[in-house]
């Protein structure tokens, strides 16, 4: 199976609540927001063997508590979310998915099966300025929303996170969208 890779960082203690972690970054990406902060990723490819990548990852992982998958969008990358995070797991890490919230069927796949621990969702704009901001389906993100929030709701030790960026133009507006979704985990990050 090949990776469209993206790249790693090899030790974090921010990316996964509580946890030290390393990130894998998948390369592609479905929207296209004016703030990213992985614009490079985003578009083109480097394929690489999963098995390669696993060889970088286990010599990283030893010394790390999770895998922490992020993108670009890495639910567009399906086979290689299940494929790490079934191999990890077995390993007793711990896995995370920094997502866009587009695929939600993906999501629903990866939580029904037990493949990740926690999830931090981008929620970034009202619904209504999806479409014409970034290209995305309003509907997928909310129903992905849903389902995490329905998953949270029967699984206690599931870590669920609300990320909205936050830039001059749209601080009343992240504020708006925060406190509609309330009993979440609320992270405001600053972007220039």
């Amino acid at each position: 199976m090949l990776i469209n890779f993206g790249g790693i960082e090899p030790i974090s203690f921010i990316e996964y609540p509580k946890l030290s972690s390393t990130v894998l970054f998948l390369r592609g990406c479905n929207f296209n927001c004016k703030y990213c902060y992985n614009k490079e990723i985003t578009t083109g490819h480097d394929c690489r063997s999963i098995l390669d990548i696993i060889h970088v990852l286990d010599n990283m992982m030893e010394y790390v508590s999770a895998l922490v998958i992020s993108g670009g969008e890495p639910t567009l990358q399906p086979k290689v979310i299940k494929e790490l995070a079934v191999y990890y797991k077995e390993k007793g890490k711990k896995i995370g998915l920094y997502t866009n919230g587009s695929n939600p069927n993906v999501i629903k796949q990866l939580l029904n099966n037990n493949l990740i621990d926690f999830v931090s969702l981008d929620i970034k704009t009202i619904w209504i300025n999806y479409k014409s901001d970034f290209g995305g389906d309003w509907q997928c993100i909310k129903k992905t929303l849903d389902i995490l929030n329905e998953y949270k709701k029967e699984n206690n030790d599931f870590i669920f996170r609300l990320v909205h960026p936050v830039y001059d133009e749209n601080i009343k507006e992240a504020v708006e969208i925060m406190i509609k979704l309330l009993g979440f985990e609320i992270e405001f990050k600053q972007l220039i």
